[in-house]
């Protein structure tokens, strides 16, 4: 059991970026987004920053940087585990339209690629009746975004979100000194919303809580984001 806990986990973890950055500016406008974020769950904790980029409004880029430990409770040997790691996307905004003078709505197409390296990640697995430690998770993943954002006044507004992705991936392990790869498929989905201010010309400054899903059978990953994105 602990073995498959310890596969979940590394799918799971896969911190999906899932911070807009074409949605927080007016069509057509080019802008780069920077935000800093906090990841908690049950047995670990994380930290990371999210850049990204967006071209016309329509093509966005982004990319997070993390670093999430983890301690005894999640069943390993030692409070020293962590892993490090980078999370790459691509969206094309296919749909974006004011459907009423308060009301946007986006939709787009999303893919990218999981890049994760663990360390000190060990634990007795009692299907092979060893120690078992996990050494690295790829994966790649194309899903759809939406969102939704409602003005309340001429700068202020919120934006509900949800993203749901399908995913196919690879782990690496150490069993007994022996190096085994496992793959796995599964589908994960994103729900948010941020309140965000306009300031400048065309500039966002927003807040961000948004809670990550998964069909590995773990808990939520809840992250926190501040962030701003700059227009040009």
């Amino acid at each position: 059991m602990k073995k498959l806990a310890a596969l979940l986990l590394l799918a799971g973890l896969a911190l999906t970026t899932d911070a807009q950055v074409s949605t927080l500016l007016d069509p057509g406008k080019d802008g780069v987004m920077i935000a800093p974020c906090l990841d908690f769950g049950k047995g670990y904790n994380g930290a990371g920053m999210s850049v990204g980029f967006s071209l016309d409004g329509s093509i966005e880029f982004q990319g997070d940087f993390t670093h999430t430990n983890f301690d005894q409770a999640f069943g390993l040997t030692n409070d020293d585990a962590y892993c490090a790691g980078v999370t790459s996307a691509m969206t094309w905004w296919a749909f974006r339209k004011d459907v009423l003078p308060v009301l946007d709505v986006n939709l787009g197409v999303k893919g990218g690629f999981d890049s994760h390296i663990y360390k000190n990640f060990k634990y007795w697995s009692e299907d092979s009746a060893n120690f078992d430690e996990y050494n690295s998770f790829y994966g790649g993943k194309l899903g759809v975004e939406a969102n939704t954002s409602y003005w309340l006044s001429e700068r202020w507004f919120i934006q509900p979100s949800f993203t749901i992705y399908g995913e196919v991936g690879l782990s690496n392990r150490m069993i007994d000194g022996a190096e085994i790869n496992n793959t796995y498929v599964g589908v994960k989905g994103i729900g948010g919303v941020l309140i965000a201010r306009r300031i400048f010309v065309g500039s966002t400054l927003f807040a961000r809580v948004s809670q990550t899903y998964n069909t590995y059978g773990i808990p939520p990953n809840l992250r926190i984001q501040l962030g701003y994105v700059m227009a040009f």
